[in-house]
C-alpha cells in the first residue's frame, strides 16, 4: 500500500516539476521573440517616417518658392549666425580676398591708392602678400599685410582688413586701408587696446609691427 502512495507522489512531483520546467522555459522564449518583434516595429516605424514626410509634401503640392539667392538673402544677418551657416575662414581666404580686390580695383596691374599724408596718388604694383603676418584679430575680422612697388621702385606695406559682409561674404574694409611702410620705413606700429577690444595704430617707439 506505501509503494503505490510513494509513486502517486512521485508521479505527481514529476508532472509539478515539468509543468515548472515548461513555464520557465517558455518565459525564456519570450523575451527574445518579444525583443525581435520590437525590432521588427522599430524597424518599420522607421522605415516609414521618410515615405510620411514624402507623402505631407506630394498633398501640399507646395513648391519651394524661392530661388537660391532668395534663400540666402532670408538668412539671419547676425555674425554669431555666420559662423554656423557658412564654411569655417581659413587665413588663405583672407590673403585671397584682399589679393583678388587690389586685382579688381587695378588697371593694367596699377593699383591706384590716395596718400592722405603727402596728398597725392601713388599708382602701385602689387608684390605679394606677406602670409607670415596674416591674423584673425577678432570674431570675423582680420588683418593683412601687401607689399607692391611704386613707379619710383620705393616699398610699400599697405595694411588691410577683412571682415563677414552681408551674406557671409568677406569684404575689404575700403576705409581702414593705410600705408605702414615706405621702403621699409614704418609710419605707425599697432597696439592692442583691451577696454575697447581693438588694434589701434600708434607712434612707432610703442606698440608692435602688426596685429598678431
Amino acid at each position: 500500500m506505501l509503494l503505490p502512495m510513494m509513486r502517486s507522489k512521485t508521479l505527481a512531483t514529476v508532472i509539478i516539476s515539468l509543468f515548472i520546467l515548461g513555464g520557465i522555459v517558455s518565459c525564456a522564449h519570450e523575451h527574445p521573440t518579444g525583443m525581435r518583434e520590437f525590432e521588427e516595429g522599430s524597424a518599420e516605424e522607421e522605415s516609414e517616417r521618410p515615405s510620411a514626410i514624402e507623402e505631407r509634401e506630394e498633398e501640399s503640392g507646395e513648391e519651394n518658392e524661392y530661388t537660391a539667392e532668395e534663400q540666402t538673402e532670408r538668412l539671419p544677418e547676425h555674425p554669431e549666425y555666420a559662423a554656423g551657416l557658412s564654411e569655417e575662414v581659413t587665413l588663405e581666404d583672407v590673403a585671397n580676398v584682399v589679393e583678388k580686390y587690389i586685382q579688381d580695383d587695378s588697371e593694367n596691374d596699377v593699383f591706384k591708392f590716395y596718400d592722405e599724408k603727402t596728398d597725392t596718388w601713388l599708382a602701385l604694383n602689387l608684390v605679394k602678400i606677406h602670409q607670415d603676418r596674416l591674423a584673425q584679430t577678432k570674431d570675423n575680422k582680420y588683418f593683412v599685410c601687401a607689399e607692391f612697388r611704386g613707379m619710383d621702385d620705393s616699398r610699400y606695406d599697405l595694411d588691410f582688413f577683412v571682415h563677414n559682409g552681408t551674406r557671409y561674404e568677406l569684404e575689404v574694409d575700403e576705409d581702414n586701408i593705410s600705408i605702414h611702410k615706405i621702403n621699409n620705413r614704418e609710419r605707425y606700429t599697432w597696439g592692442y587696446n583691451r577696454m575697447e577690444d581693438v588694434w589701434e595704430k600708434q607712434p612707432v617707439p610703442k606698440g608692435k609691427e602688426y596685429p598678431k
